[in-house]
C-alpha cells in the first residue's frame, strides 16, 4: 500500500482506496503489485510486466431468487406439505429464470424448475395411487 495524492483535492490517500476519504473523488488507478506501474483499476493485466490482476469485474453476483428456488426445490424432496414446498420452489425458480438471462443464476433457476416439476409429478403419482386404492 502506498500513499498517493488525490487528483481532486491534493490530499494524501491510499492507492487501494476506491474513493478519496477527504473529497469523495473516485480513484480508478492502482499500482501493479509486481512492478509498481500505475494502471487502471479495470485492467485485466499490467501492460508493462504482464502481471494478471485479480479483479472481480467478470464475476456474476448470485441472484438470491434463483438460488433460493433451487434450494427450496432440493428441500422439497425431503420435506413437502402436499406439494406446497415444491410449488413454492417452482414459483421462485420461474421468477428467477425470468430475471436471469444467462450465467450461473440461469443454471440455478433451471435446476430449481426441473427439480420442483419432478417433485410435483411424484406427488401427483402418489395421489393417483392413493386414490386408486380406496
Amino acid at each position: 500500500m502506498a500513499l498517493i495524492k488525490c487528483k481532486e483535492c491534493g490530499k494524501e490517500m491510499s492507492d487501494t482506496a476506491n474513493i478519496c476519504p477527504h473529497c469523495g473523488y473516485k480513484n480508478n488507478m492502482i499500482f501493479c503489485p509486481e512492478c509498481g506501474n500505475k494502471i487502471s483499476r479495470n485492467a485485466a493485466m499490467c501492460p508493462k510486466c504482464g502481471y494478471r490482476l485479480n479483479n472481480n469485474t467478470n464475476n456474476e453476483a448470485v441472484n438470491p431468487v434463483c438460488l433460493s428456488g433451487m434450494v427450496v426445490a432440493i428441500v422439497s424432496f425431503f420435506v413437502d406439505l402436499f406439494g406446497l414446498v415444491s410449488l413454492t420452489a417452482l414459483i421462485l425458480s420461474t421468477v428467477g429464470l425470468a430475471k436471469a438471462p444467462k450465467g450461473k443464476n440461469r443454471t440455478f433457476a433451471i435446476v430449481g424448475v426441473v427439480l420442483s416439476i419432478l417433485e410435483l409429478l411424484y406427488k401427483f403419482v402418489q395421489l393417483v395411487i392413493y386414490m386408486s386404492t380406496y
